[in-house]
């Protein structure tokens, strides 16, 4: 039997010999609840006036059942199409405040505070289209009008250019996968690292020196150093009480310069933790996600009063910086969640809003960017990279470092996984390696050399520079390209059709008196499925009169 490119079964490869025909085999223990699924499905399609027994392009039901049990059967590296619009909300959003959120603090005290906001503003609708234009281009793949096919990020590059162009796409995919994981890691075991002194009596951590020697290193909470008590010796005076070090990267473990390569306890018990939730499904993580995400809120509403507490001194950010450096990498970098849309599209529940989730979780994220950013470049002197290590410092009240130390694990943390699972789905559907050879690239290969970049700029400089370099250009360009690309092949397709081919398309209403067989528009419109804009900025009807083209129900 001849199966479609992307079909799990011939990417993962067959396991058994499989019955076509309906009922033929019994439902096996890890079908059960497939039926609720395939019911949800009739529903949904009932909703939208459709069949309920017919696929878009006329296929039976059942036989996407068959497709479904294929796809249980092969393997569980892939989910199935579970995700709610909630889930979807709080999957994207998670997934835009990771750890790159981590420096906007001291890009707004470098930059001021008129530019990133800007910026900020730019980019949000500049990450928005380029989703939505992306996901209308998978649409348009022929078959997967309702994103009934499993199309991953590099897949879409081969049906419109072919398979260099899919290769090129998936080398940019995994660089740009590959610098959220690192990042994440990096941010994240920082400030387990302080979690450790906090939890330790002695105010102490440790790590392994792999260069200049090989060794073991301890870490201590220093305090107000010795010389400047000195002073107070034989005076009569009584010296004023030890208090710690609360400025620079002497507050942070491991950060000074003289500490080499090093495998920080904190990075070893953060592997320990995170690996479990990176042979998961995108499906299966939504409920961990949930739970970071209402932390994401209650931690971002805490770390607000910490700021406020602390005082806001407005000399601390100004309007226009001095140095915009790692401004827009900082920026973009932020917003590289475009790439996991195609994994969340073959997920998620046909009822769900692409233009809705997209543009809903866009403008949180920018709120909660710019009042992070902003406020926290106003409450501490010369922030140094990860913010998160300023609030966690040994010098802050128990309850700050807590929550901070929460917000690190649970929401940058978690965000981890989830790139780990999107690049296992890339390996796997796009044919570069197998089931087993995927999870070692995606759930340990990361942890083998993320411990280099632990200290000094290193975190810094992934975020900015890969941003720059390669996340913007596939986040932004190439969804940009291939939606081009898509557009001429439909108008293609509407030029090489027949009058007696355009009959029997049943998604035309040839009886229309507004229907005409040279009017490419309404095939084009018909076809679209994503509405690129939300409401609020739709065209407003007095400019109906322009004939601008529209979108359809998503």
């Amino acid at each position: 039997m001849l199966r479609a490119r992307n079909d799990p079964a011939t990417v993962l490869g067959d396991r058994e010999v499989w019955s076509e025909e309906p009922g033929s085999q019994e439902p096996r223990p890890e079908e059960e609840g497939l039926d609720d699924v395939f019911d949800a499905l009739r529903t949904s399609r009932s909703e939208v006036g459709e069949d309920e027994d017919q696929f878009d392009e006329g296929t039976p039901l059942e036989e996407e059942g068959i497709a479904l049990r294929r796809l249980v059967r092969s393997s569980s590296s892939l989910g199935c199409k579970t995700i709610s619009f909630r889930g979807s909300v709080v999957l994207t959003v998670n997934n835009i405040s990771g750890a790159g959120m981590l420096t906007l603090p001291q890009v707004f005290q470098q930059s001021g505070w008129v530019l990133p906001i800007l910026t900020f503003g730019l980019i949000c609708v500049a990450s928005s289209l380029a989703a939505t234009f992306l996901t209308d281009s998978i649409a348009r793949i022929p078959g997967n009008s309702r994103f009934d096919r499993r199309i991953e990020f590099a897949c879409v590059f081969e049906e419109f250019f072919g398979k260099r162009m899919k290769r090129t796409a998936q080398i940019m995919l995994i660089i740009c996968l590959f610098s959220q994981i690192l990042s994440g890691i990096i941010a994240t075991s920082q400030v387990v690292d302080s979690l450790v002194v906090f939890v330790n009596p002695t105010r102490s951590t440790y790590a392994l020196q792999v260069l200049p020697e090989f060794k073991i290193l301890k870490w201590t909470a220093p305090d107000q150093p010795q010389a400047e008590l000195s002073n107070f010796a034989g005076s009569g005076s009584t010296p004023p009480p030890v208090i710690p070090v609360c400025t620079g990267s002497d507050a942070v473990p491991f950060q000074q310069g003289d500490s080499g390569l090093v495998i920080t306890l904190g990075y070893l018990l953060l592997f320990i933790f995170l690996t479990p939730f990176s042979y998961r499904t995108l499906d299966e993580s939504i409920g961990s996600q949930k739970f970071a995400f209402v932390l994401l809120i209650a931690f971002t509403i805490t770390f607000i009063t910490q700021f406020l507490s602390e005082g806001l001194v407005l000399r601390r950010v100004p309007a226009f910086g001095d140095s915009y450096r790692n401004m827009l990498g900082s920026i973009i970098f932020n917003y590289g969640f475009i790439v996991m849309v195609p994994s969340w599209l073959n997920e998620k529940r046909r009822d769900v809003s692409v233009n809705k989730t997209i543009w809903t979780s866009t403008a949180l994220s920018t709120v909660l960017y710019i009042i992070v950013g902003l406020l926290g470049g106003l409450a501490y002197d010369q922030i140094q990279g990860n913010f998160l290590n300023s609030l966690a410092s040994h010098c802050n009240p128990a309850w700050v470092r807590l929550s901070s130390f929460m917000f690190a694990i649970i929401c940058v943390g978690l965000s981890v996984p989830i790139y780990c699972i999107m690049t296992r789905y890339s390996l796997l559907v796009g044919e570069i390696c197998g089931e087993g050879w995927a999870f070692f690239w995606t759930v340990f290969f990361p942890w083998l050399f993320a411990w280099m970049f632990y200290n000094g700029g290193a975190f810094n400089n992934i975020v900015s520079w890969s941003g720059l370099l390669n996340n913007g250009p596939i986040n932004f360009v190439l969804p940009l390209l291939v939606s081009l690309k898509a557009f001429d092949f439909s108008m293609q397709e509407i030029a090489s059709r027949t009058p007696s081919s355009r009959k029997d398309d049943t998604s035309v209403d040839t009886n229309s008196e507004s229907f005409s067989w040279r009017s490419p528009s309404h095939y084009l419109e018909s076809r679209t499925i994503v509405k690129p804009l939300p409401k609020c900025m739709q065209v407003p009807p007095y400019l109906a009169v322009l004939n601008l083209p529209s979108s359809s129900h998503l």
